[in-house]
């Protein structure tokens, strides 16, 4: 099944009634993550760690609300298997650019590095299974939820992404705000950084999400780079000029990073499989250019 057949870009809508509830439902999952970060937020900055499962719980909560009562349904959720190998890119990813981000920082002398990379790669395991939890409670909102739901109207790859990274970053401000020391720099300097990190992320995991035809990829993704971050935030590294680089996402050098790895995967062309390979044969015996054949993605 090509992915374009997941997200529905190509599948025109049915009527004028369809598109005005897709944009309710849209409005409603927005007002209610919203209104979730902001009780449990407040409810965190008391002591209480109830707040945080209420705030992570929000995504989930709304997407399950509006597929099972709000008429949008499942089957764009991603929640099938999709491409085995964009599994090894979202296991490779967060691993790959922290690494390098720590080896130019320990090299520059620009990070303090507590510990070792097994004492690291130790913390990062054991805290897997709760960060790959709590990243499909995410990730079934976003890439699961708001991207196949913006796609439907028709909304381009790149402007899709943007919009789904500001509403991402702007629900994780209540979180931020409550919990002590995360914010270390100026916060006019910090809200430019955050932005910009959640946006170069969400390009990565928005084009992710569509070429590999399913949601499962990106929360791999989210929750190991969690994962191999709260160690990092816990002690393990500190940063001397944490607006450039830092083994967290709200630094220049991740921004830039990531921006060319969004960059690559907006740009590159797919790969066409075996199945579009005989159609094309069996379309084009003679082997010559068939230039109205095109496979979407």
């Amino acid at each position: 099944m090509q992915n374009s057949a997941i997200l529905q870009t190509e599948v025109m809508l049915g009527s004028a009634a369809e598109r005005r509830r897709i944009w309710r439902n849209l409005l409603v999952y927005t007002v209610g993550v919203m209104t979730l970060s902001v009780v449990g937020g407040v409810v965190l900055s008391t002591g209480a760690g109830i707040g945080g499962l209420i705030f992570i719980s929000g995504p989930i909560l709304m997407v399950i609300l509006l597929r099972a009562l709000g008429g949008d349904g499942w089957q764009d959720a991603g929640l099938r298997l999709g491409s085995l190998p964009w599994y090894l890119f979202a296991l490779l990813i967060f691993p790959v650019t922290l690494g390098l981000i720590l080896g130019i920082g320990i090299i520059t002398g620009t990070i303090l590095f507590r510990g070792s990379l097994s004492a690291l790669a130790g913390a990062a395991v054991t805290g897997l299974a709760p960060a790959l939890i709590f990243a499909m409670f995410e990730e079934w909102g976003w890439r699961g939820y708001l991207e196949p739901r913006l796609a439907r109207l028709g909304m381009p790859d790149l402007r899709r992404h943007v919009l789904v990274g500001m509403i991402w970053a702007v629900w994780h401000i209540p979180y931020f705000l409550a919990t002590p020391g995360f914010i270390a720099l100026p916060p006019a300097l910090y809200a430019l950084l955050m932005v910009g990190g959640f946006l170069a992320m969400a390009v990565v995991h928005g084009q992710l999400r569509k070429v590999s035809g399913t949601v499962w990829t990106v929360v791999l993704a989210h929750g190991l780079g969690n994962a191999i971050a709260q160690p990092l935030l816990g002690g393990m590294a500190e940063s001397r000029l944490p607006a450039l680089i830092a083994t967290r996402f709200e630094n220049l050098l991740f921004i830039v990073l990531w921006t060319i790895i969004g960059w690559w995967l907006i740009r590159r062309r797919p790969q066409p499989t075996s199945c579009t390979r005989l159609r094309q044969r069996a379309i084009r015996p003679t082997g010559e250019p068939f230039a109205s054949f095109q496979t979407k993605e």
